[in-house]
């Protein structure tokens, strides 16, 4: 009987307070999408937070990507000026790829949750822009074997790891001069407007699978 009138107390509290706050103070605004969007592309604190998931795909699955994507080089080779600013010696995966469906859906449940937990966005609202197979060679000095500091054209990014047997390698973020490196089958996500780099891989191949999310709250923001 003491514990109800306790709780009945309390909540009668709550209530007057939360009562005479609002009368004060007015309703709690709601964030706007330009404001939100402008948070984003400052890169707040809120969005300079990057986490990594463990064992997003098995050693068979990444496996199976590096497989499929060195097929596919074989035949159609390996694009080296893609992308405009920052191009990387990569493959655009399409859904012609046998790996694409299930890596796609994984992204939907898995990374696209881990963007609502660190950035509290809308997932109903973001969406694959791109997913390409991406290498860095520590072997041959004639290939790319890193990325210059750049910022990627939208909104949130990943980097999957496909292997871990090379030298070097590694997502370095130049705000806080950090530099991570990813287990076979592990992902980084990370706001794409941070400043970051492909660190050089010295002995070795990296395959990675860099993923490309647009928010569409942030369209009048991203460059065309």
């Amino acid at each position: 009987m003491v514990d109800v009138i306790l709780i009945s107390i309390t909540i009668i509290v709550m209530y007057i307070y939360y009562y005479y706050y609002f009368q004060e103070n007015g309703e709690p605004e709601q964030q706007t999408d330009i404001e939100e969007c402008t948070q984003i592309y400052k890169v707040t604190p809120k969005y300079r937070q990057t986490a990594i998931i463990e064992n997003l795909l098995t050693d068979e699955e990444c496996d199976e990507i590096i497989r499929t994507g060195i097929s596919y080089g074989n035949v159609h080779k390996w694009t080296t000026q893609r992308h405009e600013h920052y191009p990387t010696t990569d493959n655009q995966m399409t859904t012609e790829w046998p790996c694409y469906k299930w890596l796609e859906q994984r992204v939907f449940k898995i990374v696209f949750e881990k963007y609502r937990e660190l950035y509290d966005v809308n997932i109903n609202l973001l969406s694959i822009e791109e997913l390409f197979l991406s290498k860095y060679d520590g072997n041959d000095p004639t290939k790319q074997d890193s990325l210059e500091v750049h910022t990627d054209g939208n909104e949130f990014s990943f980097v999957l790891a496909l292997n871990d047997n090379y030298e070097g390698g590694g997502t370095y973020f130049k705000d806080n001069g950090e530099t991570v490196k990813l287990k076979k089958g592990d992902c980084l996500v990370f706001c794409g407007q941070q400043e970051h780099a492909g660190i050089k891989v010295t002995n070795g191949i990296r395959y990675i699978v860099a993923g490309f999310v647009v928010y569409d709250k942030c369209d009048c923001f991203r460059e065309d």
